[in-house]
């Protein structure tokens, strides 16, 4: 496009941020990066969110808080990006401090900001903190949120909460893979080999009948 003298638009750079990140191309999302700063369009948001969700998947967290910081405002999708980053990259702290920000500026919140968030938590082994998002989950309607709701149950059972998981895996749906699967995990982990072994029996029987 460039050689051809075709000016490339906003949509062009976005989509352009988000497959630099990822093809892991962090050279070629920096080079980018200057482009959209020459021609002038650094304090587009729609670009701006593309900037960091090209640093946060390349791991350069450093570079996508400061892409952050220089939005005029703050959107849900950027601050997302970044959260999601931390929790990946294992900068829990970060990510909370962030999702406090959130709360400070209204912004708002939703399911994969709830789910990044939750991750931390049980990285952190947190019990506290998992309890907190957990409340907010209920209040905030996302408890019946297949997503969110798996995301609580590993963050319950990485904090060693085993009843709190349990209770958790009771109110997914019937037959959900994914909460099925963390719950044998998080009873194998824990050392209950015999309700582990019983729930995958159960699963079986289930898939069987």
């Amino acid at each position: 496009m460039k050689r051809s003298g075709i000016r490339p638009n906003l949509f062009t750079l976005s989509s352009t941020l988000k497959a630099c990140a990822g093809l892991k191309l962090e050279r070629m999302g920096r080079q980018l990066h200057c482009l959209v700063i020459k021609i002038q369009t650094t304090l587009d948001n729609f670009v701006s969110v593309g900037i960091i969700d090209m640093y946060a998947k390349s791991s350069l967290l450093h570079d996508a808080r400061r892409a952050y910081e220089l939005m005029p405002q703050k959107e849900l999708v950027a601050m997302n990006a970044l959260i999601s980053g931390y929790s990946q990259n294992g900068n829990d702290r970060e990510a909370f401090s962030l999702f406090a920000d959130m709360y400070q500026i209204n912004v708002g919140f939703n399911q994969t900001t709830l789910s990044s968030i939750l991750k931390s938590s049980g990285a952190l082994q947190d019990t506290n903190l998992s309890r907190q998002i957990h409340t907010i989950v209920v209040r905030s309607g996302y408890i019946e949120d297949t997503q969110v709701i798996t995301s609580l149950l590993d963050a319950y059972a990485k904090c060693e909460c085993i009843d709190d998981a349990r209770e958790i895996f009771y109110m997914c749906p019937i037959g959900d893979i994914v909460a099925l699967t963390s719950m044998i995990a998080a009873y194998a982990q824990l050392g209950h080999g015999e309700e582990a072994v019983g729930l995958y029996l159960k699963f079986l029987d289930m898939v069987q009948s």
